[in-house]
């Protein structure tokens, strides 16, 4: 069984995207990520594994830009260091989009409402976008 929680870190798919993110240093996944979800939104085909990976690479968007989680994990603040990663002006506003979209995804709302953190849930994804709006952009 896959686990789920209502924070950015707190889910399976998550973290393994960070590990592919770590291991391939292929900086497109996260544009990749981002873009996946603001064409798929109100398809079926947008799944809560889709929205997952995308949360994180909105959270390495905030901490590009300044505005790291408060758990944000090791490895993956190491990584944005050592790549060096900035926020230009479309990939904050491509995030911004991208945490919308989310908000409005069946599956999420779904998943975080029978878990009973939908609340939690939606205050995580709210943090994250006041930490992306704030971002610096390079």
């Amino acid at each position: 069984m896959i686990a789920w929680g209502p924070g950015s870190f707190q889910n399976e798919e998550g973290n393994d995207w960070i590990d592919e993110l770590v291991e391939s240093q292929d900086l497109s996944s996260i544009v990749l990520a981002l873009q996946s979800i603001v064409e798929f939104a109100g398809t079926e085909d947008l799944e809560a594994q889709d929205c997952a990976c995308a949360i994180v690479a909105c959270e390495v968007v905030a901490t590009a830009g300044g505005n790291p989680a408060k758990d944000l994990p090791k490895k993956l603040r190491k990584f944005i260091e050592e790549m060096a990663i900035g926020v230009t002006a479309p990939v904050q506003s491509l995030a911004a989009k991208t945490l919308e979209k989310v908000k409005q995804t069946p599956a999420m709302l779904r998943q975080f409402k029978e878990a009973g953190t939908l609340d939690e849930w939606l205050d995580n994804i709210e943090g994250l976008e006041r930490r992306i709006a704030e971002a610096a952009i390079a």
